[in-house]
């Protein structure tokens, strides 16, 4: 891919709390991945450029993911902060971006495909 090449990114809103769930929800346990890892596999497997992850500052370490840029945001903002913080963070080559919050981890790679494409 060239500097110039148009790219798509996904954005995953993984900031909060947790509070009502009772733990990060970026780390939940979904089928012996965590919910991260599988959002990860679906935004790769549907041909996703690049993936930026926004965590409170002082949230727990995630797994090793491909092509992601990790953004920090206090944690304690809502989700339009971390939005923001995420756009910020976008490649000026970025023409398509999707935002999958954490906690839809099981959503499929052939339906973020089609959402991109649209």
């Amino acid at each position: 891919m060239t500097a110039s090449a148009a790219t798509t990114v996904a954005i995953v809103p993984a900031a909060g709390k947790g509070l009502r769930m009772g733990q990060d929800k970026a780390l939940l346990d979904l089928g012996g991945s965590p919910a991260i890892a599988r959002i990860a596999a679906a935004v790769q497997d549907a041909g996703i450029d690049q993936l930026i992850v926004v965590r409170a500052a002082g949230a727990a370490v995630l797994p090793p993911l491909p092509r992601t840029t990790i953004v920090e945001v206090s944690g304690d903002g809502d989700m339009a902060d971390s939005l923001r913080a995420a756009a910020a963070a976008l490649p000026a080559s970025c023409e398509v971006a999707l935002v999958l919050p954490v906690d839809h981890a099981l959503v499929a790679a052939d339906t973020i495909a089609a959402v991109a494409a649209a």
